[in-house]
């Protein structure tokens, strides 16, 4: 597990797998080493292999903030909407003042039309940082594509402040 977390914290994620898998197999009840296991795999953009681990460090461990929240992103990115919508809201229970599970959610409200409900998850990640800068921009967006051009703009250009090497943020705005 410690050579696994190193390699993991180098950003090797192809030298941590093999002691993750082996730290996996010898001590299953440690929900650590499944989680570095699913979040390298999600690193690594293999999203459908991330899932399992992330599953066992959440059977382990049902409150494991950083395992819901990387389990929900791969069920995001795998199509599997309804159970990133349950795992993003069990997060939300847990870790209410978490910036990134409220824009996630926003983010995938806007994906279903539902407007009224993204803007209210990015406003509630805004109330918790006003000055994260990825909120700040899909608020933006949210506005312009609700007819408030202005307002969206305005966010927009907070984005690109607290982020202004972002090339999609320049590209929107």
């Amino acid at each position: 597990l410690r050579l696994g977390r190193i390699e993991f914290k180098r950003a090797n994620f192809r030298g941590a797998f093999p002691y993750l898998e082996d730290a996996r197999k010898l001590d299953p009840a440690n929900p650590e080493s499944s989680f570095l296991l699913g979040a390298a795999h999600y690193t690594e953009g293999r999203y459908k292999q991330a899932i399992p681990p992330l599953e066992q460090a959440i059977q382990v461990q049902p409150q494991y903030p950083w395992a819901l929240e990387y389990l929900g992103g791969a069920y995001y990115r795998v199509g599997r909407m309804e159970e990133a919508f349950r795992t993003y809201s069990r997060l939300v229970e847990i870790d209410p003042e978490n910036k990134y599970v409220h824009t996630f959610l926003g983010q995938m409200y806007l994906e279903e039309g539902n407007y009224a409900q993204a803007k209210r998850e990015f406003q509630r990640a805004s109330e918790i940082n006003p000055r994260y800068a990825e909120n700040l921009f899909w608020l933006g967006w949210l506005e312009t594509r609700l007819g408030s051009s202005e307002q969206g703009i305005k966010y927009m250009q907070q984005a690109l402040e607290r982020s202004p090497n972002d090339a999609i943020y320049h590209t929107y705005l």
